[in-house]
C-alpha cells in the first residue's frame, strides 16, 4: 500500500485557470498544462511547487499500465511532500535522495498487484532557484532548455531506440522491430535500483525549461518546440504546444510545463 506524504507549498505565487496552472516567483514565470487527448483517461500527472524557502519545484509524469494514473499521481505528489519536508538540505543532493525514496516504494507496490499488472511511470522533476536548474529524468518523457536562439535536448531516451549509439545525429533503427523500440528500460516503479539520471547547470535570464509527455514530442519536432518556446510566455506556450500536439493527430495525453527565467531584479 502506498503511504501519503503532505505537501507543503506556498499557494500565493499559484494561479488556477481551468486546467491550466501558473506561477510567478521572482526569478522565473512559469506554466503547465494538461490533456488527456483522444486517451478515456489522462495518465500524466503534472505539478508545479513554490517552496517554502523560495524555489520551484516542477514535475511530470507519465504513467503507463493499468495502474499508470495512480502511479504517476503518486510520484509526482510525494516526490513534491519530501522534498518540502526536508528544505534544509541541498537541492542537488534533496531531489536524487526523494526521487529515489519514491522510486523504491513505487517499486515494492507494483510487486504486490496482481501478476500481469505491470506498470509505471516516467519523470520529469525539476528544482529551480535564481541561476541554477537540477534536474531528475527516467523514462521517455523529455527535458529541452532554450537559451537564446539554440534549443537543447537534455535527455536521452531510456528506451530501446534510445539505449542505441548515435552515427553523427542519427541512431540506426533497422534492425529492431518498430513495436520495440518505445518499451522503456528504466522508469519509476521498474525493478532497476536507480532508473533516473540527474543533472545539474546554470540558468541564466532569458532561458526557457521545457518539460513534456511523449504526447507533445512525438508530434512536434524540435523547429516546432523552438517556434512556440521563442518570446512567448509560459501560459501561451504550455497552451500552444498541447495544441498542437493534438492538431498534429497525438492520440496520447499530452501535458507540456514551461518555465522562462526572467532577472529578479526586474519582478513586480
Amino acid at each position: 500500500m502506498l503511504r501519503r506524504n503532505r505537501i507543503a507549498l506556498d499557494t500565493t505565487r499559484m494561479l488556477r485557470i481551468g486546467a491550466l496552472t501558473a506561477y510567478a516567483m521572482p526569478f522565473a514565470f512559469s506554466a503547465h498544462f494538461s490533456h488527456q487527448g483522444r486517451r478515456p483517461r489522462n495518465d500524466d500527472s503534472v505539478l508545479q511547487v513554490a517552496t517554502l524557502d523560495g524555489a520551484l519545484l516542477c514535475l511530470l509524469a507519465d504513467g503507463f499500465g493499468p495502474y499508470g494514473q495512480q502511479a504517476s499521481r503518486f510520484s509526482v505528489q510525494h516526490i513534491a511532500a519530501l522534498y518540502g519536508s526536508y528544505l534544509h538540505r541541498n537541492p542537488r543532493t534533496l531531489l536524487p535522495w526523494a526521487v529515489e525514496h519514491i522510486h523504491r516504494q513505487l517499486a515494492a507496490w507494483r510487486r504486490s498487484l496482481p501478476y500481469g499488472s505491470d506498470t509505471g511511470c516516467t519523470l520529469e522533476a525539476a528544482v529551480i532557484t535564481p541561476g541554477r536548474i537540477v534536474l531528475a529524468h527516467a523514462g521517455d518523457s523529455r527535458a529541452y532548455l532554450l537559451r537564446g536562439q539554440q534549443l537543447w535536448s537534455l535527455t536521452q531516451d531510456h528506451t530501446i531506440a534510445g539505449a542505441q549509439p548515435h552515427h553523427g545525429r542519427h541512431r540506426p533503427l533497422q534492425h529492431i522491430p518498430a513495436e520495440m523500440r518505445h518499451v522503456l528500460l528504466h522508469y519509476l516503479g521498474s525493478n532497476q535500483q536507480h532508473a533516473t539520471d540527474y543533472y545539474d547547470f546554470a540558468a541564466y535570464p532569458g532561458d526557457y525549461l521545457l518539460l513534456c509527455s511523449d504526447g507533445v514530442w512525438g508530434h512536434l519536432n524540435e523547429s516546432d518546440l523552438h517556434n512556440h518556446l521563442y518570446r512567448s510566455n509560459p501560459t501561451r506556450a504550455a497552451l500552444n504546444l498541447v495544441r498542437r500536439a493534438l492538431e498534429r493527430g497525438s492520440s496520447d495525453n499530452v501535458s507540456a510545463v514551461v518555465v522562462q527565467l526572467v532577472d529578479s531584479r526586474s519582478y513586480g
